[in-house]
C-alpha cells in the first residue's frame, strides 16, 4: 500500500513512539506485495513425506467437509483491548481447533484487529480482509489499508485484520534461519549443480523445520484457514461474510466460497488466482532456492508460464523508460539490468550505508528488487533510478527494495512471510517426488533446455497434510465483484474470468493499469468496490476502470498534466515516473496518524518533510534509504510543528 512508503521514514520520526510495523510494499495505492503461489493440487496425499510421483493423478477432494466438523466450532465471544501498534485499532485473538477433524482437541489462536465503524447508525457489519500471500499478515495490512478507505467503507464496517494460521502473531512458523543468505541466493536453472545444490539445502531447511514443527505445518493449508475464516465471522457477530482478499486473498475467498455458500455477504476478490490450475503465479518468494525467479528473462528451477507476465512487466517499464526523460535509467534499462545480471555473478554489487554494512547486491538481491518494483507502478520511479544507481556500481537501492520484498525490517530481522509462504503452499500440495525422480530431472538440464523438476520438489522434507486445496467451484447467491488489472505482473489477467466462472455468480471489475490489484488506485474501482460493499450493487457490465498513468512518445509528458483520447487512461493520466507529491504527503499523513499521531501535527510534519527534499531524494526514501541528516532533520521539523 502506498502507506507504507512513508513507514521507512516513520521510525526515524519522533512525532510519537514507534514501533515498526513491518509492513510490506505494496502494488500501488494500496496493494500488499505478498505473492502468490497459485499452486494446487492434484491428490488428497497421506502423511508420509515421500509419497507422490510426478506422474501420478488422482481426483482431487470435493467441495465439502472431509471430516464430518464443517461450521460445527463455535468460538467464545472475543474480549478486545487497544493494539499497541496502533492506537486506533483494537487487537484480540480466537482459539480455533488445530485439526478441525478433532474440534475438542488443540487449539491454536488467531491474532485479529479491528478499527470499530466510524458511524455506528450506518454500521452494517465486519469487512474482513487477507492482503495475500500466502504469509501476508492481515493485522499488519487493516491497520495500513483503513486510511486509504473511502468513508463509505469505514462508515460502514468494522475494518477486520487476522493473521491466517502460521503467520505473524497466529502460531507463526520460522523455519529459515539465516534469511539474509537465502535472500541472496539465485540459482542457475541451466547448470545442474546449481539447481542439484539448490533442492538439497530446501530439503534440509524443510527437514530441519518439521523437526520440531510437523504437527503445525500438517495444518496450514488453505482448506483450514478458510474455516478459520468463517469461524472468525461468527465470533464478530456477523450471520454472513463480507471479505475483501487480495491476490493469494482470492484463493482463501475462493475456498471459502466453495465451502460456505450460504454464508456470504459480499465479497470482492481482487487479483485473481486461476481456480483451478496448478501453474504457479509470479515468483514464489524472494531468493527461494528452488524457484530463484528474475525479469525479464525466466530463470527458474520450475517451468512457470505466468513469469512470461513478469518479462511483460519489465518490458512495459523499460519501454516508459526509454521513452520518458523523467526515469532515470531513460534508454537503457533493459541493457542495464542485463549488463549487472551478468557481472553480478562474479563480483556483487557494492551498497552503501551503515544499515547495510557487510551486505552486497548478489543476483538474488538484483532479480528480487527488480520484481519488487514491478509490483507497483508507484516504484517504477525507483526502479529507474536503481538501474541507474546500479550502472556505475552501486547496488543499495536494489537491495532496499529487496529487503521490502522480503520483510525484513531495519534492526535486520524478518517478518516470517517466507517461512509461511513456503509452509502453507506445502501444506495445500500433497505431491512429494521421490529422489530418483528429481534428479532425472536435473540430468535433462543444459544450456538450451532450463529445469522442469517434478511438482512438490520444493516441498521435499515436509510432511503432508491432510486437507489438500480444492478446486474452486460455488454456486453462489450473491454477486462477488472479481477484480482484475491488464498489466498484472504476478496474477494474470486472464485468471479473472476463470474465478469469476468458478463462482458462477462472479462479476468482471478490469482496470486497464500496471502492477499488481487494482483496489483502491483510482476513483473508478474506489466507486464501485465502495457501492458494491455497501448496497451490494455491482455492475451489469465490465466498466473497464481506465489507468491514471499513460506513457507518451518523446517529448516526454508535461510533468504537470497531459490531456488523451485514449479510453484506457483517464483525461488527466500522468507520467509513471512523475513524483506526485501531494499524494505522497496524504500518504505520509496517514502513517503518522496510524502510530498516534494528532491530524494537525501529522500534516503540519508531512508537508514540511517532503518540501525539504527534492524528488531523487524522495525516490530513494520511497525505495526505503533515508538520505543523511534524515533524524536531524525530521526532529526539527516535529519540533517546530509542536510550536505554537
Amino acid at each position: 500500500m502506498r502507506k507504507s512508503i512513508a513507514m521507512a521514514a516513520l521510525c526515524a520520526l519522533t512525532v510519537t513512539a514507534c514501533t515498526q510495523h513491518g509492513v510490506r510494499n505494496t502494488t500501488g495505492t494500496t496493494r500488499y506485495l505478498f505473492k502468490v503461489d497459485e499452486t494446487t493440487t492434484s491428490s488428497k496425499g497421506s502423511d508420509s513425506t515421500s509419497s507422490t510421483s510426478p506422474g501420478s493423478t488422482t481426483s482431487r477432494p470435493t467441495a465439502g467437509d472431509a471430516n464430518g466438523n464443517l461450521g460445527k466450532f463455535h468460538p467464545a465471544k472475543p474480549k478486545w483491548n487497544k493494539c499497541d501498534t496502533n492506537p486506533d485499532f483494537e487487537c484480540t485473538t480466537v482459539a480455533v481447533p488445530l485439526d478441525y477433524a478433532d474440534i475438542e482437541g488443540v487449539k491454536i489462536k488467531i491474532a485479529v484487529t479491528r478499527k470499530v465503524a466510524a458511524d455506528s447508525k450506518k454500521r452494517i457489519g465486519s469487512l474482513i480482509i487477507n492482503p495475500g500471500g500466502p504469509g501476508g499478515s492481515g493485522v499488519e495490512a487493516a491497520q495500513g489499508l483503513v486510511y486509504e478507505m473511502p468513508a463509505e467503507i469505514t462508515d460502514a464496517f468494522d475494518f477486520v485484520g487476522f493473521d491466517p494460521r502460521g503467520v505473524g502473531e497466529s502460531s507463526p512458523i520460522l523455519c529459515i534461519t539465516n534469511k539474509d543468505a537465502y535472500v541472496a541466493e539465485w540459482v542457475d536453472d541451466t547448470d545442474p549443480k546449481s539447481i542439484e545444490k539448490s533442492v538439497s539445502e530446501g530439503k534440509r531447511i524443510n527437514q530441519e523445520c518439521a523437526g520440531s514443527n510437523a504437527t503445525l505445518l500438517r495444518h496450514l493449508s488453505t482448506y483450514e484457514s478458510a474455516q478459520d475464516l468463517d469461524v472468525l465471522r461468527e465470533a464478530l457477530g456477523d450471520k454472513k461474510l463480507t471479505y475483501l482478499g487480495f491476490s493469494y486473498g482470492t484463493r482463501l475467498g475462493g475456498v471459502y466460497a466453495t465451502l460456505f455458500p450460504n454464508n456470504i455477504r459480499a465479497m470482492v476478490l481482487d487479483g485473481a488466482v486461476d481456480p483451478n490450475s496448478a501453474a504457479d503465479s509470479g515468483p514464489s518468494s524472494a531468493g527461494d532456492a528452488t524457484t530463484t525467479t528474475n525479469a525479464g528473462a525466466t530463470t527458474t528451477t520450475t517451468v512457470d508460464p505466468n513469469l512470461q507476465q513478469f518479462d511483460k512487466a519489465f518490458t512495459d517499464f523499460a519501454a516508459a523508460c526509454d521513452k520518458d526523460t523523467k526515469c532515470y535509467a531513460h534508454s537503457g534499462a533493459a541493457a542495464i539490468l542485463e549488463t549487472i545480471r551478468k557481472s553480478s555473478l562474479d563480483k556483487p554489487l557494492a551498497v552503501r550505508g551503515a544499515d547495510f554494512a557487510g551486505r552486497f547486491a548478489t543476483r538474488g538481491i538484483i532479480e528480487t528488487g527488480v520484481n519488487q518494483a514491478l509490483y507497483s507502478q508507484d516504484l517504477w520511479p525507483v526502479l529507474g533510478l536503481a538501474l541507474a544507481d546500479a550502472a556505475k556500481g552501486d547496488g543499495t537501492l536494489l537491495l532496499g527494495l529487496a529487503d521490502q520484498y522480503s520483510g525484513r525490517k531495519p534492526d535486520g530481522t524478518y517478518s516470517n512471510i517466507i517461512d509461511a509462504f513456503r509452509a502453507i503452499n506445502c501444506a495445500d500440495r500433497p505431491e512429494r517426488p521421490n529422489d530418483a525422480d528429481v534428479a532425472a530431472a536435473i540430468k535433462k538440464v543444459s544450456k538450451s533446455t532450463i529445469a522442469d523438476l517434478p511438482p512438490g520438489t520444493e516441498c521435499l522434507g515436509f510432511p503432508i497434510g491432510p486437507n489438500p486445496l480444492p478446486d474452486i467451484a460455488a454456486s453462489l447467491k450473491v454477486p462477488v465483484l472479481v477484480v482484475g488489472t491488464v498489466g498484472d505482473p504476478a496474477t494474470p489477467y486472464e485468471n479473472t474470468a476463470k474465478l469469476a466462472k468458478a463462482l458462477t455468480s462472479g462479476v468482471v471489475i478490469t482496470w486497464e493499469g500496471e502492477g499488481h490489484t487494482a483496489f483502491p488506485k483510482t476513483p473508478c474501482i474506489t466507486d464501485i468496490v465502495a457501492k458494491y460493499l455497501v448496497a451490494l450493487t455491482a455492475p451489469t457490465n465490465d466498466p473497464h476502470c481506465p489507468s491514471d498513468t499513460v506513457v507518451a512518445d518523446p517529448p516526454s509528458l508535461d510533468p504537470n498534466a497531459v490531456t488523451t483520447t485514449n479510453p484506457a487512461v483517464t483525461p488527466d493520466a500522468r507520467s509513471p515516473f512523475q513524483i506526485d507529491r501531494t499524494t505522497l504527503t496524504e500518504q505520509f499523513i496517514s502513517a503518522f496518524i496510524s502510530q498516534g499521531a494528532e491530524e494537525k501535527l501529522a500534516r503540519c510534519v508531512a508537508e514540511k518533510l517532503l518540501a525539504a527534499y527534492d524528488d531523487e531524494t524522495i525516490i530513494r526514501l520511497t525505495g526505503n534509504l533515508l538520505p543523511d541528516g534524515f533524524q536531524a532533520t525530521a526532529k526539527t521539523i516535529v519540533g517546530n510543528c509542536r510550536t505554537p
